[in-house]
C-alpha cells in the first residue's frame, strides 16, 4: 500500500450530473436556482472520495443539487481509519469540519477558503484585540508561532453559529479552538501571473512535514479533477438517462462499478510493467474491458474492499 509519510491519502470532491426532465426527478433531486422553473434540467449532487493510491472510488453520497459538501462530508469519515489524510479544495475548509476531522482522529490538507482571513504577521492581533473600527477584513485566528517563511500555527475559534445540517448536541461537542498550520506558497509559470496558494492543514510538525512537501502534496489533487473527467466525459456519466430516481441510482452505481473495474484493470498494467499507475491510459483499460477475453481481466492483484 502506497503511503504519504506514513498516511493513507484520499482525495474528496464533489460534482453534479443532469437528467431527464420529469416530475419525479425534479421533485427528488432539484435543479440550480439560476434556472428557471421549467427551464432546466434536474441535476443530482454527488460527493466522491478516492483512494489517491490508487484511483478507486471508495465511498460516494449523491443528493440534492443545492446541499453544500459540508453536510455530507462527515459521512465520508465513516469510511477512513485513525491517522488517514483528506485532501480537498477551499470548499472542504472550515472550522466545523477540521473539528470533526480532528475528532475523527484524522488529519487534512485545505485550501484556505476565500472567507477566511489570515495574516502571516508574527505578533500582529485578532479581532477582538481590535476596535470594532478596525476589524473589517482582520483574521478571527490568534498567531501562536511562526515557523518559518509564510508557514505559521494559528488558533481558530469556534464560531458562534452552528450550521443549519449540524445537530445542536454534536456542535456542542465541538472544542471551543483548535491550533491549526497555515501556510502559504507561489505558483509561477512563464507568461502566466503567479498564484498564491494558501493552505490549512492539522499537520502541524514542520519537521515531519515541510512546506515543500505539503506543497508538492496539494499540486496532486489535480488527479481528483482527472478522476472525475473520466467518469463523467470519457465514461459518458454527465448525463443519465432514467426517468426515475430508481432507475437513475441504478444507472448511478453502474457507472461507479464499471470504473472501479477500469482502474483495477490499470492496476494489473501499472504492477506488470512495473510503472505508476498515472502512466497508464484509462480508455486503453476500458476498450480492454469491451473488447479483451475473461482471461486478460483477472487481477494478478488482491484488493481489500476495507
Amino acid at each position: 500500500m502506497n503511503l504519504w509519510r506514513g498516511h493513507r491519502l484520499f482525495m474528496v470532491d464533489g460534482t453534479g450530473i443532469s437528467m431527464p426532465d420529469t416530475p419525479e426527478l425534479q421533485h427528488h433531486f432539484g435543479q440550480p436556482a439560476k434556472m428557471k422553473p421549467g427551464c432546466g434540467f434536474p441535476v443530482m449532487h454527488l460527493l466522491v472520495m478516492f483512494d489517491a493510491a490508487t484511483g478507486l472510488i471508495t465511498d460516494l453520497i449523491s443528493g440534492r443539487w443545492n446541499i453544500h459538501d459540508h453536510r455530507d462530508a462527515p459521512q465520508l469519515h465513516l469510511k477512513l481509519q485513525t491517522n488517514d489524510l483528506i485532501l480537498a479544495d477551499r470548499g472542504f475548509c472550515s472550522y466545523v469540519h477540521l473539528a470533526l476531522v480532528l475528532q475523527g482522529q484524522m488529519h487534512a490538507v485545505f485550501r484556505l477558503h476565500q472567507r477566511i482571513k489570515t495574516d502571516f504577521r508574527q505578533g500582529r492581533k485578532h479581532q477582538k484585540l481590535l476596535p470594532k473600527s478596525d476589524r473589517r477584513g482582520r483574521p478571527t485566528s490568534r498567531h501562536i508561532q511562526k515557523l518559518g517563511q509564510l508557514d505559521q500555527w494559528v488558533q481558530y475559534v469556534k464560531p458562534k453559529n452552528r450550521p443549519k445540517w449540524m445537530d445542536p448536541h454534536q456542535f456542542d461537542q465541538l472544542p471551543d479552538s483548535m491550533m491549526v498550520r497555515e501556510l502559504r506558497y507561489a505558483i509561477t509559470r512563464p507568461g502566466f501571473r503567479t498564484h498564491q496558494v494558501t493552505l490549512v492543514t492539522t499537520l502541524l510538525d514542520p519537521q515531519v512535514y515541510p512546506k515543500q512537501a505539503l506543497a508538492n502534496l496539494y499540486k496532486t489533487r489535480w488527479q481528483v479533477e482527472t478522476n472525475l473527467l473520466a467518469l463523467k466525459q470519457t465514461m459518458g456519466m454527465d448525463v443519465l438517462r432514467g426517468q426515475s430516481v430508481h432507475v437513475v441510482m441504478i444507472e448511478l452505481w453502474a457507472f461507479v462499478l464499471v470504473y472501479n473495474l477500469v482502474r483495477i484493470v490499470m492496476l494489473r498494467a501499472a504492477h506488470e510493467q512495473h510503472v505508476l499507475i498515472d502512466r497508464v491510459s484509462f480508455i486503453d483499460a476500458m476498450d480492454i474491458i469491451r473488447y479483451g477475453s475473461p482471461k486478460q481481466l483477472l487481477p494478478n492483484i488482491v484488493i481489500n474492499p476495507d
